[in-house]
């Protein structure tokens, strides 16, 4: 193992116990990405998205107390759930709205993105919604989900859109298709 490798799972160790906090123990690194457990963090390899072009390659841990990023050199990024405005869920993407303001007086709060080397499954991404307790999309729910009512949709876009199917459970609405990012999962408390 390289120094640069050991360094990296160092990081990931100390970032991992941040985010489940000392009396989780040592977080379980999984080979395949998924989680060990409901207590245990989930973690992939990941890019941080800076600009058009750079990418900040490092590893991303979810928890049940928020979202870490522990990136090559000095980068590591921390966001607890109550400092998260909001997260996009994608299956291999990740946006992460933050109520930081953007830097040199730009207006807005300012964003993150990170590609997802590993599948962030739709158990997770349900998980993570009921952790974060606002509002979020969710583009990835499972499609397996029992429902109590279903009735075929359409989504609506400029120039086109996809068919599908809104599926109505006692968490949410789901909206259910094969178009790749137009799948869409609504919570009950989110809605009006």
């Amino acid at each position: 193992m390289s120094r640069s490798h050991s360094i990296l799972l160092l990081a990931l160790i100390i970032i991992g116990l941040w985010v489940l906090g000392p009396a989780a123990g040592l977080p379980q690194i999984i080979a395949n990405g998924a989680p060990a457990g409901t207590n245990a963090s989930w973690h992939t390899k990941a890019e941080l998205r800076r600009g058009l072009r750079r990418k900040i390659p490092g590893i991303l841990s979810i928890g049940r107390e928020g979202v870490a990023f522990a990136g090559r050199g000095t980068l590591a990024l921390r966001w607890p759930f109550s400092e998260i405005q909001t997260i996009g869920i994608l299956p291999h993407e990740l946006l992460l709205t933050s109520y930081e303001n953007r830097p040199h007086h730009e207006p807005g709060d300012r964003r993150y993105r990170f590609e997802l080397h590993s599948d962030l499954s739709p158990r997770l991404a349900s998980e993570i919604a009921q952790w974060l307790g606002k509002p979020n999309r969710n583009a990835d729910p499972d499609p397996r989900a029992p429902s109590f009512a279903s009735i075929p949709a359409k989504h609506h876009r400029p120039f086109g859109g996809s068919n599908g199917e809104l599926r109505f459970s006692p968490s949410g609405i789901d909206f259910i298709t094969a178009v790749a990012g137009d799948a869409r999962a609504w919570r009950w408390p989110d809605m009006p």
